[in-house]
This record gives C-alpha cells, sequence and structure tokens, in this order.
C-alpha cells in the first residue's frame, strides 16, 4: 500500500541528494569551464577528471552531513564512495569524449555535460546510497515486490 510516509521515504532522500548534487556540479561546471577557458577547447577530457574530482569530494561531504545516514565507518564509506566515484569519472570521461567526436556536441558543450550529468545523476545516487547506508536496488524492489503481493 502507497502511503504518505513510503512516499516520503522515497521522494526526501532523492531531494537531499539533488541538493547536494547541485552544489557539487555547480563546483564541477565552474572548474570544467574555467579549465576549457583556460586551456582551450582540446582539453575536454582533462577538463572532466579534474571538474568531477572536485564535484567529488564537495559530495561526499555534503552528503555525509546532510543526505545519507552514515552506517559504515567513515574511512570505509569514503573508500567505497571513491572507488564508485572513480568509475563514474571513467563512465562521464568517456561520455564526454565519444560525445566530443561530433562537431555539434563539441560548439555545444553545455548540453554534452548536461546530458552526461543527467545520465551520472542515478548511478550516483544508488552507489552513494549503497556505500553510506548499505542499501541496495534489490532492497528497494523486494519491498515493491512485497507490497504488491499484499
Amino acid at each position: 500500500m502507497i502511503t504518505k510516509a513510503r512516499i516520503k521515504d522515497f521522494i526526501v532522500p532523492k531531494l537531499k541528494y539533488g541538493a547536494s548534487s547541485v552544489v557539487a556540479t555547480s563546483i564541477d561546471y565552474l572548474v570544467f569551464f574555467s579549465v576549457v577557458h583556460l586551456l582551450t577547447v582540446k582539453y575536454t577530457t582533462l577538463a572532466q577528471v579534474i571538474a568531477y574530482s572536485c564535484g567529488l569530494l564537495t559530495n561526499f561531504f555534503l552528503q555525509k552531513s546532510f543526505v545519507f545516514e552514515l552506517k559504515r565507518t567513515v574511512s570505509r564509506t569514503f573508500q567505497l564512495s571513491l572507488t564508485f566515484s572513480l568509475l563514474g569519472l571513467v563512465i562521464s570521461s568517456l561520455l564526454i569524449y565519444l560525445f566530443s567526436q561530433f562537431q555539434f556536441f563539441l560548439e555545444y558543450l553545455i548540453l554534452t555535460k548536461v546530458i552526461v550529468t543527467g545520465i551520472m545523476f542515478a548511478y550516483n545516487f544508488y552507489t552513494k546510497r549503497f556505500a553510506f547506508e548499505r542499501k541496495r536496488l534489490d532492497d528497494f524492489k523486494s519491498r515493491a515486490t512485497n507490497q504488491s503481493s499484499k
């Protein structure tokens, strides 16, 4: 049964995550476009690595403080978060590289960044939730299945 509490439990963490992501993404974008401006557009992948790293650190501290309930040690959580983020960095950098092979996306880098950011949002939420709270996507699916069978 869908209740207000279940809706709140589903939506509030994503809103908090979204707010922390807006701050971290703003830093990411600011650094990305600053590096591209300083080094020229030829270095979009390098700019992505630097910018993503700045956003990653910002996001970790915001998530630790405001978003997730810490159910592991801080060092273990940071290790997991860093591992997931590094994988995310590889994925996002690969996407930036692939998109920038097309003149259209190279011309409209903001669109490229927005698309890649959208793709990475879901990946980051669920991997970070696992890192902080030990919750898995399977937990959500099993609860949904149990509720539908009642």
